[in-house]
């Protein structure tokens, strides 16, 4: 059975709930926990799989040093827990039974100026998914995933709208396909995914409420050129001083750095879904100490660019406001991500600038009659 290990307390799992926090009969009987509120469960199951949801907004719910989102995060031998100060480890049996040693907690590192994100990793990836709103990353194997609410799946997706097997991603000759099961539909790119449909790096996947940017691992995009030349951001290098340029033709919107060591540096935005970050996987690359990993994304979503702050360490600011969550982008804004100021535009004179309707006054209607 699963454990988990609280310093030399140990609590064996129940099959299905088990509640982090109270006095309930379905309360882990850990002492520490046992003052606190219901923070969290873990859903178990009698196959092994267990993961961890929260049951309430107020408490600070911790898995592997980052923040617990609003939907169920899959459980793996070692994964530390904390909710509040009281820290966990939880551990599962091989197979057969045979329990496993848990390590102990590591000495704490110095803290970092950014964040590295958690992934789950296979050892063969041949892609991944990352979920836009947490940069929760899913590496996708040779041999494909399975999407859904099953406990089972590869890649566990709660809320409604999210079917128990939704969707399976399958390798094919051309690269990845995908496959919707689902009874509400699988979306690629705002559009419901055909039977099989072929998937291009970068294509923004949607199961419900819950929205995944596709990424083909870079052998395989390489070995499709087309593909890449549709979705690959192309940064182009501008004198410091330069006026700043408008998206060029085909593009969707622009990026352009006026401050920090990078200045000058200008990436067109190709696709409707584009990550901002240090770590070499990001469209937009920004190598400053001050920016995360995984720092934020650009989303096009009905004509309209939003920018979501990916839980970054040093913030994300559109306009001098701090982006807490997502924020819309009306027309030419500033950007600034850490300590690196960009001025996004999107494209003129297309449906993707989405500029809020002028009211005009009672004189110049008169003078637009004349």
């Amino acid at each position: 059975m699963p454990f988990l290990t609280l310093g030399a307390e140990k609590h064996e799992l129940r099959i299905g709930a088990n509640i982090l926090g109270g006095r309930d009969a379905d309360a882990v009987t850990l002492a520490p926990l046992s003052e606190l509120a219901a923070a969290a469960r873990i859903v178990a199951e009698a196959s092994g799989a267990a993961v961890i949801e929260r049951v309430s907004l107020d408490a600070t719910v911790t898995v592997d040093g980052e923040a617990l989102g609003e939907g169920a995060l899959p459980l793996r031998h070692g994964t530390r827990i904390a909710v509040g100060s009281c820290a966990m480890t939880y551990g599962a049996p091989r197979g057969g039974g045979k329990e496993r040693p848990v390590a102990p907690e590591p000495r704490r590192a110095p803290a970092r100026p950014t964040e590295v994100v958690p992934i789950f990793t296979s050892p063969a990836e041949a892609g991944r998914i990352v979920e836009v709103a947490t940069a929760r990353t899913f590496y996708v194997p040779m041999s494909g995933a399975v999407i859904g609410r099953e406990l089972s799946s590869d890649v566990v997706v709660s809320g409604p709208g999210v079917s128990r097997r939704h969707a399976v991603i399958r390798p094919s000759a051309e690269g990845f396909t995908i496959t919707d099961e689902s009874t509400n539909g699988t979306f690629v790119n705002g559009e419901r995914a055909e039977p099989g449909q072929l998937l291009a790096h970068g294509d923004l996947l949607r199961l419900g409420a819950n929205e995944f940017r596709f990424e083909a691992h870079a052998a395989r995009a390489k070995a499709d050129p087309a593909a890449r030349a549709v979705t690959e951001m192309q940064p182009a290098l501008a004198a410091p001083d330069a006026e700043p340029d408008t998206a060029t033709a085909g593009a969707l919107g622009s990026l352009r750095i006026t401050r920090g060591s990078l200045r000058g540096r200008q990436f067109q935005l190709e696709r409707p879904v584009c990550a901002i970050g240090r770590a070499d996987h990001n469209d937009v690359c920004i190598t400053d100490g001050s920016v995360s990993s995984s720092h934020a994304t650009l989303l096009l979503k009905a004509g309209t660019w939003y920018v979501v702050d990916l839980r970054s360490a040093n913030g994300t600011y559109v306009d001098g406001y701090r982006v807490g969550g997502e924020r819309a982008l009306h027309g030419p804004c500033t950007i600034r991500v850490g300590t690196v100021k960009m001025e996004f535009r999107a494209r003129s004179g297309g449906a993707a600038r989405a500029e809020p309707p002028r009211r005009l006054s009672l004189l110049q209607r008169i003078a637009a009659l004349w």
